[in-house]
């Protein structure tokens, strides 16, 4: 978009409107029966779901400023998600040998001047529970 912009000299609100960041997720078998939603050491949001006859263990969000069709999960990425999930499913399929596949993606977000640091974009307002899964809801932005 940015790009698009420059090139038909459209400069209104400033040569960035987008940021890029990057997520990862990575398929287990099932590890796991119902949804965990947790907080990790860095004040991000994780999540393992189930689907299907596998568990879905999700997601990074950090800055990405790289070729797009290059784009794939990390080894540090991957080795974060499935060390924090860890912590709140200690299963010994919860490891790297185990991994099915992964999948990245980018997704565009408003561009800020001063950019925060990477985080979870959903912050916790409220919680319940419901049927056994934990569930937030994210604060106003």
């Amino acid at each position: 978009m940015d790009a698009v912009r420059a090139a038909a000299g459209v400069a209104e609100r400033g040569p960035r409107i987008l940021r890029r960041t990057k997520g990862i997720h990575c398929v287990l078998p099932r590890v796991t029966e119902r949804a965990i939603y947790q907080s990790t050491s860095d004040d991000r949001m994780i999540f393992i779901i189930p689907w299907r006859e596998f568990s879905l263990v999700g997601t990074t969000d950090t800055d990405f400023d790289g070729d797009l069709d290059r784009l794939h999960a990390t080894r540090d990425e991957v080795d974060y998600l499935l060390g924090e999930a860890r912590k709140s499913l200690p299963d010994p399929r919860v490891c790297r040998e185990e991994v099915v596949y992964t999948y990245a993606g980018v997704r565009p977000l408003s561009y800020e001047e001063a950019p925060r640091p990477p985080r979870c974009r959903a912050r916790t307002a409220s919680s319940r529970r419901r049927a056994g899964a934990f569930c937030r809801s994210p604060a106003p932005s």
